[in-house]
């Protein structure tokens, strides 16, 4: 890197670190590759992963979004943008993006938990119902605390929605 400070030497040496747990070493590696190759999707997910790890979830989701603008069909990007959405309790932004993934053809169980979940804490009600539902069809056992948690909450939203 001294020698020759490519981004690609650059990522090379942070992966060295990353894999001898020195991501406080990586970090400032990456960073500086994404400086010189800003459309590069897998730098900027390295980022924005090395971010989150860091807790610094506002600058996560900022790479995440970039890597998803740098490439819109990027599955993982926006995986990764929508689960940061999340942690940072902006529904709506979480929301959307899951809606650009069902438009790239990802949908899973787990999204749609999550998208009840957003609608839920939004006290949306009539959008969480058949979120959790989907979920519930979706999941086919595989998250059984999940499951239990959407059926108790899928009660507790009958009765809200009753009372209206």
């Amino acid at each position: 890197v001294k020698t020759s400070p490519t981004a690609a030497n650059r990522f090379a040496l942070a992966t060295a670190y990353l894999k001898a747990k020195q991501n406080d070493k990586a970090l400032p590696l990456i960073a500086a590759a994404v400086q010189q190759e800003p459309r590069n999707v897998e730098l900027r997910l390295t980022l924005g992963r090395l971010l989150r790890e860091a807790k610094n979830m506002d600058g996560a989701a900022r790479e995440f979004y970039a890597a998803a603008q740098a490439d819109p069909k990027s599955v993982p990007a926006w995986r990764e943008f929508a689960s940061t959405l999340f942690l940072l309790g902006n529904y709506e932004g979480t929301l959307k993006a899951f809606d650009q993934l069902r438009g790239l053809g990802e949908e899973n169980a787990a999204q749609w938990y999550l998208r009840a979940l957003c609608y839920d804490r939004m006290k949306d009600y009539k959008e969480a119902q058949p979120a959790y539902e989907k979920f519930l069809a979706m999941s086919d056992g595989k998250s059984p605390e999940e499951e239990f948690k959407a059926r108790q909450r899928l009660r507790v939203i009958k009765k809200i929605l009753e009372k209206k």
